[in-house]
């Protein structure tokens, strides 16, 4: 589960207690909010949505080939996201269709582009 700009895994505490009755879950903090860890990002990268989109999905895919490879994750899983969360998930879910079992987004949003 991967929660939205601004907030983290903690939002959705509300809901846990019935999903954990069928599911493995599985929260993330997005890197540089809440309790992640905090990164420095070149202006290049932060400047470019593009780039910027790379360096977030590269990383949230790093992160799951490694907790993949020490048993932790299965190869396919479901993804679930909320607003940021659920774009960072669309864009990981089309780079890796093979690694998704269900797609689950909830208000997505991402960057939006000057008119």
């Amino acid at each position: 589960m991967i929660h939205g700009f601004g907030a983290s895994g903690v939002m959705f505490f509300p809901i846990l207690k019935g999903l954990m009755e069928h599911f493995k879950l599985v929260l993330i903090d997005i890197l540089g909010f809440a309790g992640s860890s905090k990164v420095r990002i070149s202006d290049g990268t932060a400047s470019n949505q593009q780039n910027m989109d790379d360096y977030m999905v590269g990383w949230f895919t790093k992160w799951l080939d490694s907790m993949t490879k020490l048993g932790f994750l299965p190869k396919k899983f479901n993804l679930h996201g909320h607003s940021y969360g659920g774009y960072l998930s669309s864009l990981f879910a089309i780079a890796h269709p093979n690694r998704i079992e269900a797609l689950f987004l909830n208000s997505p949003i991402g960057p939006e582009t000057m008119p």
